[in-house]
């Protein structure tokens, strides 16, 4: 793990990618941030200072049909599924709280941003208050020109979704996606990293434990330095129907997953790779971070400390001989 990582995850700031220390140069955020580093041990009720980091889901709209996705959840039980795209109008209202954000993700939430045609209006308000920005997406409507872009409009670090490098269990997994382009479009943004010689940009894949694909990883970490990615963040599968309760991470023993944890962080290493990964298994006295530093901006304009908890039901991941565990 390199310096800048660790600094990252002392503070609690970052997930697999390294801080720019040059955006904490900005006197209120600067401030923001000490006070966070101050407090956050506590587990306060009420803070005394602003969210460090920005979740903000910007469309709702999808071209993908993944099997496992919330959006069933939405049209098999919630009575029907939102479509909607963020306007700039609305990312405005943000303004105020700007000034103390060190950074803000745009992610898919329950849609892909490139669907959103005010994507790049978007980030390039966001880069205004030299805000670390970076966006997740599923690489489908990604094109070069799209990745020039990305690279004029200054943003900091992307994350392609990727959750196994087996072609046939990719496409079965994410219905709707081709492999090759989405493994050309990753060796397309290496490309112009280095034509433009952007050290600080960062190229992530996000890959999401299953009980299907679990044991994948360690050969994916081989595809990750094929592609020469910076960094992999590794979340689990929340469960958000019944009919794919069996494909949770939750469901492998624990053992299991300690031994393929341990295997992937020892090779992450040896490979140089940026890694995150989730913890083991829930357990009652689990405590997340992110309800400390962290604030997730929905699509409808709704604010949540957890990117996962849009709806008040339980998510089947949560349960364990018919008791809530987390």
């Amino acid at each position: 793990m390199s310096i800048k990582q660790s600094i990252s995850r002392f503070f609690g700031i970052e997930t697999g990618s390294k801080p720019q220390i040059v955006n904490i140069t900005r006197p209120r955020m600067l401030w923001n941030m000490l006070i966070y580093f101050l407090f956050r041990k506590f587990n306060l009720i009420k803070v005394p200072y602003k969210a460090i980091n920005l979740m903000v889901e910007i469309s709702t709209v999808c071209n993908f049909k993944c099997p496992s996705c919330e959006r069933e959840l939405y049209k098999n039980e919630l009575g029907g599924l939102p479509k909607e795209n963020v306007k700039l109008e609305n990312i405005k209202k943000l303004t105020p709280i700007l000034p103390y954000i060190y950074s803000v993700y745009l992610v898919s939430g329950l849609g892909e941003p490139f669907c959103n045609k005010e994507f790049w209006d978007i980030v390039r308000f966001f880069k205004k208050f030299k805000i670390k920005t970076g966006y997740f997406s599923n690489a489908s409507l990604i094109t070069e020109e799209q990745i020039k872009r990305t690279f004029d409009e200054k943003v900091n670090n992307i994350t392609i979704s990727i959750d196994t490098h087996i072609k046939e269990k990719y496409e079965k997994i994410k219905k709707g996606a081709e492999y090759e382009n989405m493994l050309n479009i990753v060796k397309l943004f290496r490309k112009y990293k280095n034509e433009r010689n952007a050290k600080n940009f960062e190229i992530g894949l996000n890959y999401i434990f299953r009980s299907d694909n679990y044991e994948d990883i360690i050969d994916f970490l081989d595809l990750a330095k094929e592609l020469e990615v910076d960094f992999v963040l590794c979340t689990s599968l929340i469960t958000h129907i019944e009919s794919e309760v069996d494909k949770s991470f939750f469901v492998v023993d624990i053992e299991n997953k300690r031994k393929i944890f341990d295997q992937t962080k020892e090779k992450a290493k040896r490979l140089n790779l940026g890694l995150k990964l989730p913890k083991l298994e829930p357990t009652w006295n689990n405590v997340c971070d992110c309800l400390w530093r962290h604030m997730s901006i929905f699509y409808d304009g709704t604010v949540c400390a957890c990117p996962y908890f849009r709806t008040d039901r339980d998510f089947y991941y949560h349960v364990k001989d018919k008791d809530i565990v987390c």
